[in-house]
């Protein structure tokens, strides 16, 4: 007999904070959020504490991310624009590179932001300081897929990785 519907592969690590390392690493190889989830007794005790501290902590991430962002938006934006000022010629073609610097940059701090938000909802538990082993299960109804979420789950340092 063979299983239909969701399946799941569930990937072990020390602590929550390899945990998460393991959701940004399913994260960046194309897993939706919502079929990543942090599981285990460490999550359930990090899910206890006031989130007070975790969301500034979340907002850190998110924030740098934005930084980042912004900077590299920048630099794209105001190479391009001086290229184009160049082409253009005439005595401002330095307000091209100034005016991409501006608009790629903030574009890229829009992008930078976004690109940590799309992280599973239980992402931000990571962010706890509960002692103890932490899981991250993927769930799926393509085997390809829970194939290479297995893959990235080892990569990124499990201690065991089990299907269910």
């Amino acid at each position: 007999m063979t299983r239909s519907g969701p399946r799941s592969v569930v990937g072990v690590y020390p602590d929550l904070h390899a945990a998460e390392k393991a959701m940004t690493t399913l994260e960046a190889h194309g897993f939706d959020g919502d079929d990543v989830h942090l599981i285990g007794d460490a999550a359930e005790r990090a899910d206890t504490i006031d989130v007070s501290t975790r969301d500034g902590k979340v907002a850190t991430r998110i924030g740098a991310s934005s930084i980042v962002g912004t900077v590299v938006g920048a630099a794209l934006g105001a190479l391009v624009g001086l290229l184009v000022g160049a082409l253009i010629g005439g005595n401002l073609w330095w307000v091209f590179g100034v005016i991409g610097a501006i608009a790629v940059g903030a574009y890229g701090s829009v992008v930078g932001a976004f690109s940590r938000m799309r992280a599973s909802d239980d992402w931000d538990l990571a962010f706890e300081p509960v002692a103890g082993e932490a899981a991250v299960a993927v769930r799926s109804t393509d085997g390809a897929k829970l194939d290479e979420a297995a893959d990235a789950l080892r990569g990124a340092g499990a201690t065991r990785v089990e299907l269910h």
